[in-house]
C-alpha cells in the first residue's frame, strides 16, 4: 500500500547499543557507581514506603531505574569482552556476537513488547528526540531505560516524535476517512485546544474521568489566569457548548461535524501510537432529532466508516459473534 526503498541512516534508537563497542572504563566506572548510588536511593524511597512518605508508583519507578541501570552496566562489561575478542580474532572469525547490537527485529514470541518496539524503529515509524546529551554513558542509559520500560519517549516525558514515514501512515488514513465522511454531509471543523475549566467541571463523569490525565494551564503572558485552561483530552464540552449557540430549531438539524486534532493525556505509562501524552485522533460530533441520533451515531458516518477503514483500508479481519 505505501511502497518505499530508501537508504536508512542510522537511527537513535540504535545509537547506546552501537556504543556500547567503544565505551571505555570511565564509562563503565561512571555506571556502575550510577547503579549503586540508585541502589541506596531504591532502599530509601522503600523506607520511606514503610512510614508512608513515598508511594508504591515511587518504588516501582525507582526499582525500574535500578533495573535499568545494571542492564547498561551489563551491556558494557558484555560490549568491552566483545570488543577485545574482536581484536584477536582472525578475519573469518569476525561475524562475533551481536547479541548485544541493537539490530533487526526480535521474534514477536520471545518478546513481544521489544517485537513492537524494534518494528518502529526499523520502519522508522517514531522516535523519542534527542533530550539526553549526547555522550555515550547518557545515551546507554536512556536506549536502555526506553528498552526495558517498552515506551518511546520525546523530549517531554512521555511524547514521540512521530517520523515522515509514520506520519505519512497518518495522512493516508487520515485522506480515506476524510473522503467518506464528506460523502456522507460531515463537515470539518477545529475547536480550541484550550478549554475552560468550568466546561470540564459541569460534566461530572468528565471531572471524573479525565482529572488524573489533566494538563491545566495556569499561566499565560506571566499572569495567573483568572480561570485555569485545560489542554485538550477531548472536545464534548466545548462542542455541547458551541452547539447550543448553533442549533435554535429543528431547522438546524441535522448537523455533523469532525474534527482533527490532537488531545493531551498525562500518562503515566506510554506506548508509542497506543498512548502517550499527546496524539492525534478524529472525533465526530452529531446534532439531530432525538429518534434518530443513535442510529446515526452507531450506523454512520462516524462508526460505519471506521469500520469500513479497518476492513477495506488497513485489509484487518473482523470477526463478530
Amino acid at each position: 500500500m505505501f511502497p518505499r526503498v530508501v537508504t536508512r541512516p542510522t537511527s537513535s534508537f540504535a545509537a547506546g547499543a552501537a556504543d556500547v563497542e567503544t565505551a571505555g572504563p570511565a564509562v563503565l566506572a561512571a555506571a556502575t557507581d550510577a547503579a549503586t548510588a540508585q541502589g541506596l536511593v531504591v532502599r530509601d524511597i522503600k523506607e520511606k514506603k514503610k512510614n508512608g512518605e513515598a508511594t508504591k508508583d515511587d518504588v516501582d519507578a525507582a526499582v525500574a531505574l535500578l533495573v535499568a541501570l545494571k542492564a547498561a552496566v551489563a551491556a558494557l562489561e558484555n560490549g568491552g569482552a566483545a570488543q577485545g575478542a574482536a581484536q584477536g580474532a582472525k578475519p573469518d572469525d569476525a561475524k562475533g556476537d551481536k547479541k548485544g547490537a541493537d539490530v533487526g527485529v526480535t521474534p514477536k514470541s520471545e518478546d513481544f513488547g521489544r517485537w513492537y518496539l524494534d518494528v518502529i524503529r526499523e520502519c522508522e515509524l517514531a522516535d523519542y528526540g534527542k533530550y539526553f546529551p549526547l555522550n555515550t554513558f547518557l545515551r546507554l542509559i536512556a536506549h536502555t531505560i526506553l528498552t526495558f520500560l517498552f515506551t518511546i519517549s520525546g523530549p517531554a516525558r512521555g511524547t514521540m516524535v512521530i517520523r515522515p514515514y509514520g506520519y505519512a501512515l497518518w495522512e493516508a488514513i487520515q485522506r480515506w476517512m476524510d473522503l467518506r465522511f464528506k460523502e456522507s454531509g460531515v463537515e470539518n471543523a477545529y475547536f480550541p485546544q484550550l478549554i475552560p475549566y468550568s466546561f470540564i467541571a459541569k460534566e461530572q463523569s468528565h471531572v471524573e474521568g479525565f482529572a488524573p490525565e489533566l494538563a491545566i494551564v495556569t499561566q499565560g503572558g506571566g499572569k495567573v489566569l483568572e480561570e485555569p485552561l485545560v489542554v485538550r483530552p477531548t472536545s464534548e464540552t466545548i462542542v455541547n457548548h458551541m452547539f447550543s449557540q448553533w442549533i435554535q430549531s429543528y431547522r438546524d438539524l441535522p448537523l455533523l461535524m469532525n474534527q482533527w486534532a490532537n488531545v493531551h493525556r498525562w500518562e503515566m505509562r506510554t506506548r508509542p501510537f497506543i498512548r502517550t501524552l499527546e496524539f492525534l485522533w478524529q472525533e465526530g460530533a452529531e446534532g439531530a432529532f432525538p429518534n434518530t441520533t443513535f442510529r446515526r451515531l452507531t450506523d454512520c458516518p462516524y462508526s460505519y466508516q471506521k469500520r469500513r477503514l479497518t476492513s477495506d483500508c488497513l485489509r484487518i479481519h473482523i470477526t463478530t459473534d
